[in-house]
Parts: C-alpha cells; structure tokens; sequence
C-alpha cells in the first residue's frame, strides 16, 4: 500500500482515534501521542491492513494497546514519585500534618493497597483505568481502596490520640 492511499483511506480516522484516546488517558498531549504511535504501528503493517475486512477495529485495538501502556508509564512513575519514599511504619514518628506523616501512614498499607490508594488519590486514575492497570476488576479495585481507606483512618485517629512529645 503506498502512502498516499494509506493517508486517503485512514487519515480520516484521527478525530475518532484521538476522541478514544482521550476518553482514555485525560491528557490531550498523551492522546495526540497515542494517535501518531497507532499511525506508525500499523503503518509498519500496512500490506497486513490492507488485507483485512474491519481496518478500524484494528486500528481501534492497536490504540487501546497504545493507551494502555501510557496507562502503565503513568503508573510506574507514580510508584517512583511517590512510593518510593514512604517510610515503613516503624520509621520515626512524624508529627500530624507534616508531609512524612501522610507518607508513614501510606507505609502501613500492604503493597498493592498503596498502589491503589496511590493511583486513585494522587494520580487521579478512575476506577476501571486502575482495574485495566492492574489486572483486577473494578470491584475488586473499590474493596481494596475501602478497606484501605479503612486502615488509613484507624491509624489516622490512633495517631490523634497518641500524646505529642
């Protein structure tokens, strides 16, 4: 397939592409870069496209697959921004309201609730984009996060009524 007729027959689909995107990632610049990856990717299998009955569909899954490993990028930089230094709960006791305390009571979490909560309330991930990140069902992702946020506040109100030094 030459690049012209490749371009005629699916440059058009960019506004529908880039809207998906968009509804995906929640980032304009992120969804613009996820359309022009899913152009070269199928550009490099364009003789395969060619051959197919629903273009679109391909197109449509190749996207998902794009967004979905933004998703992931997104993810692991939010578990080295953040997780990264959360103490462990037997750390030093910071005083409520510092920063250190949020990131100490983050450390009382077992792995995979800290990542929830981390996803869900400082990258702002909606529930069913952190259930694709992290295999689970979005079901699973709310019973995590209630007992999390469950655990959170224990410790929160513990903390409240330790005496302060």
């Amino acid at each position: 397939m030459s690049p012209k007729v490749f371009q005629d027959k699916y440059l058009t689909l960019t506004p529908q592409l880039y809207s998906v995107a968009l509804n995906i990632l929640h980032n304009a610049q992120d969804a613009e870069d996820a359309v022009q990856e899913t152009f070269m990717k199928v550009w490099a299998q364009a003789d395969r496209v060619e051959q197919m009955e629903k273009p679109k569909a391909f197109f449509a899954t190749v996207l998902r697959n794009v967004c979905m490993d933004t998703l992931r990028e997104r993810q692991h930089t939010v578990d080295e921004e953040v997780t990264d230094d959360i103490a462990p709960p037997e750390a030093e006791e910071p005083q409520v309201g510092e920063p250190s305390f949020v990131r100490r009571l983050l450390g009382v979490l077992n792995p995979k609730a800290r990542k929830v909560v981390t996803l869900r309330h400082i990258g702002e991930y909606s529930m069913q984009d952190i259930a694709q990140l992290t295999g689970d069902s979005e079901v699973n992702i709310r019973a995590v996060l209630s007992r999390a946020r469950q655990k959170l506040r224990q410790e929160y109100l513990k903390a409240m009524d330790a005496p302060s030094d």
